[in-house]
């Protein structure tokens, strides 16, 4: 078995919804930047069933993980490319920028 690890296409956007396949599955993935108080969440749905609600995206954290009756066979987190432990801001998080969501599985 190896790990495998993909980098999930979050742009930037405050508001932006995109499909994904992850482990051969189709979801949806919305994500939200919550500018009152300053944090991104992500929702994560299939077949139009929410799946993962506004969870909040933070560091350091197994971001699926109170979501344990739901094997999705991996697991969602957010790296910093240059270290910094800060949670993802506005204008720090998403593809070409210093924090990454990425999802990690096992394959065969």
């Amino acid at each position: 078995m190896s790990t495998v690890t993909l980098t999930i296409p979050v742009s930037g956007n405050p508001f932006a919804t995109f499909d994904i396949v992850l482990n051969g599955v189709n979801y949806t993935m919305q994500f939200n930047y919550n500018f009152r108080f300053g944090f991104w969440s992500f929702t994560l749905s299939s077949n139009a069933v929410v799946l993962f609600d506004d969870v909040k995206v933070v560091q350091g954290f197994d971001l699926g993980s109170e979501y344990k009756n739901i094997n999705l066979g991996g697991r969602f987190f957010v790296q910093s490319l240059s270290g910094d432990d800060a949670d993802p801001t506005l204008n720090d998080f998403g593809v070409g920028q210093d924090k990454q969501l990425l999802y990690q599985y096992e394959s065969s």
